[in-house]
């Protein structure tokens, strides 16, 4: 966005043979080889072929081009070729820029969606030149151009190489402190949906922490557990059924067709507000109000937030993640949905959706690409995306005031930021089996994704962060795991766009008091008409992981029984533990994730020399593409 070139095309030498000039093909193999790195019988049989045409060596380096020539081997020819340069490296931005193959050719991210604007058109020159000899003198005034080559036009991306630097760096070495097998972080700007940064990493086959070519952010859906429950209750409260000071007596588990749901650690039967629930994320609090608001209805608000339809960017493999059919919503279908899980969702997704409640409610689609800039000067700016109303700005507020207090005060501590006003939400979701039935391994163990989603300011946001981190191992409480990547990401995006802290203004949260419960049952008017679908599982179990610090308020993990799609756990409070349903008998409680202050603001690293992209030019002149101020697939 910077005009930081990501990707540009720089001529390159190659070389090819054609064997009728070839005076001594095992002489010249012999000489040629070694300079090549190729066996001297593999140069042999190239130079004697029957053809007239072989590669020998494409797009080399000039010093080899100097070797090559010196040996001046009769029938070996050169010719210019594009060859594509990521000036700060290939691995920045991989997922987005994408790469191509030897010919120019996009084969992933921007390379392959821009492939035709990137590349531009060739040209076709014709000449005459004399009888006999490969590059005789050309006979004058017979050349003919039959069609003039057309440069390709720069793409200019929305992302910002800095933060782009800055979110790899930071989202690789957490995935490597927790032994994660993977991650996704986007930032965004939520007032216009552009997208900031976006990394994806895996680990390699050497076990190392890589950022990948395939764009994770929109192909890898996973049930995303409790950042579900600011969905939910924007739902819950702008159909008017409450708001956020409204009140349920919430006990500490809940029984619903003979699966019983449970906070992450036990407390006495009380009233809690929505408010509270949110803050530390009751799974039973949100399953009672999601009954009330019904299936039906929160099958329309969640498709309105972006879920079940596919963000559009472009790239290879994107999926809308997967939805329970809208006449489908029953059994623990309401329940386990409001919770995050038994729906699958992309980070890109989620991304979108909590940008609409930074935004007063308004869903505006993800944006990647800010102009095209031609050869010839014009700029092609695509139209503002359609925006739609999801929830009142009203209910969209009250939803954000809570997710400060989470953070404040309840499962996202470790997100906070010195200084600002941080909104967000822990998920901490159970992760099916590869082959779709069910949660638990043959040896009684579970998978883990963990995820944070916030913004900042909380009170005028101009910042959404989202990361996500799969089948960490060092802990799975995502106060833990991805709260603190959260935090120190938010901190240097501040400092690099120059947001200054809003002026301190006193703000009271509070968690909820269970030293005098109220013990009177539930309210039996919720809705719970929905015929049981769903077949017996076996009670799942959660690992009890040791965690000899203080104790903290965990999110909960609900395991669904095998249902389509699958709905396992959805996490509770602050730092989330998961909790899942479990046959008649309730299954052992995980242990509460440790209270953890919140971390210190980190020091920004020194980002690298600014990258470009370029687009590929016609004739081997490429073009290029910057971050968000001048990209073909810039950053």
């Amino acid at each position: 966005r910077n005009g930081n070139t990501m990707a540009t095309s720089l001529p390159s030498t190659s070389f090819f043979v054609d064997p009728k000039f070839v005076e001594d093909p095992i002489g010249d193999a012999n000489r040629l080889a070694p300079v090549l790195g190729l066996p001297v019988e593999d140069v042999r049989e190239l130079l004697a072929s029957d053809g007239r045409f072989a590669w020998l060596t494409r797009q080399t380096t000039d010093a080899k081009a100097a070797e090559i020539q010196a040996l001046d081997i009769a029938g070996v020819f050169t010719t210019e070729e594009p060859n594509r340069f990521q000036p700060s490296g290939a691995s920045l931005a991989r997922a987005v820029v994408g790469n191509v193959n030897i010919d120019g050719g996009g084969l992933s991210g921007v390379e392959l969606i821009f492939d035709e604007l990137l590349a531009g058109q060739t040209g076709e020159l014709s000449i005459e030149i004399g009888a006999g000899v490969l590059g005789a003198p050309e006979v004058p005034g017979q050349r003919e151009v039959s069609r003039p080559a057309l440069p390709g036009a720069d793409v200019v991306l929305t992302l910002d190489r800095s933060l782009q630097f800055e979110v790899e760096r930071a989202l690789s070495e957490q995935v490597e402190l927790m032994g994660g097998k993977g991650g996704v972080a986007i930032v965004s700007d939520p007032t216009n949906g552009e997208v900031l940064a976006m990394a994806s990493v895996v680990r390699n086959d050497d076990f190392e922490v890589v950022s990948t070519s395939l764009n994770m952010a929109t192909s890898w859906s996973h049930e995303p557990g409790s950042v579900m429950k600011a969905m939910t209750f924007g739902a819950v409260i702008d159909a008017g059924i409450a708001n956020s000071s409204s009140r349920y007596v919430v006990p500490d588990t809940y029984e619903l067709w003979d699966y019983e749901f449970a906070d992450s650690s036990p407390h006495p039967t009380d009233e809690l507000s929505i408010a509270e629930i949110m803050t530390i994320s009751s799974n039973v609090g949100t399953v009672l109000w999601a009954e009330e608001l019904g299936g039906e209805s929160l099958d329309v608000y969640l498709r309105d937030f972006g879920f079940g339809t596919s963000v559009d960017l472009g790239f290879p493999g994107e999926t809308a993640g997967l939805m329970i059919e809208p006449d489908a919503w029953g059994g623990l279908a309401t329940a386990t949905t409001a919770l995050g899980q038994g729906i699958s969702v992309t980070p890109a997704q989620m991304m979108a959706a909590y940008n609409a409640i930074a935004n007063d409610g308004v869903y505006t689609p993800l944006q990647l690409v800010r102009e095209v800039v031609r050869a010839d000067g014009t700029h092609d700016v695509p139209s503002a995306p359609d925006q739609r109303q999801v929830i009142s700005p009203n209910a969209a507020s009250q939803v954000r005031t809570m997710l400060e207090s989470a953070v404040a005060i309840g499962t996202g501590l470790n997100a906070q930021v010195d200084g600002y006003r941080v909104a967000g939400k822990t998920g901490t979701a159970r992760k099916p089996l590869d082959n779709g039935q069910g949660y638990q391994d043959a040896d009684g163990n579970f998978r883990y994704v963990s995820t944070f989603a916030g913004f900042l300011p909380a009170d005028e946001p101009e910042l959404s962060i989202l990361v996500t981190i799969d089948e960490p191992t060092a802990s799975i409480y995502a106060g833990q795991v991805v709260a603190p990547v959260f935090a120190e990401i938010a901190a240097y995006a501040v400092r690099h766009f120059g947001i200054a802290p809003p002026p301190q203004i006193e703000t009271s949260f509070s968690l909820p008091d269970f030293s005098t419960p109220v013990v009177a049952a539930p309210s039996t008017e919720r809705i719970v008409g929905e015929a049981a679908r769903l077949p017996d599982p076996p009670a799942p179990e959660l690992p009890e992981p040791e965690l000899a610090e203080p104790e903290l308020l965990e999110e909960s993990v609900v395991a669904e029984p095998a249902a389509p799609p699958e709905a396992p756990a959805a996490p509770a409070a602050p730092p989330e533990a998961p909790v899942a349903p479990a046959a008649p008998a309730a299954p052992p409680e995980p242990p509460a994730e440790p209270a953890a202050a919140a971390p210190p603001e980190p020091a920004p690293p020194q980002p690298p020399e600014p990258l470009s992209f370029d687009s590929q030019g016609a004739g081997g002149q490429g073009q290029d593409s910057f971050d968000s101020a001048a990209a073909s697939s810039g950053g």
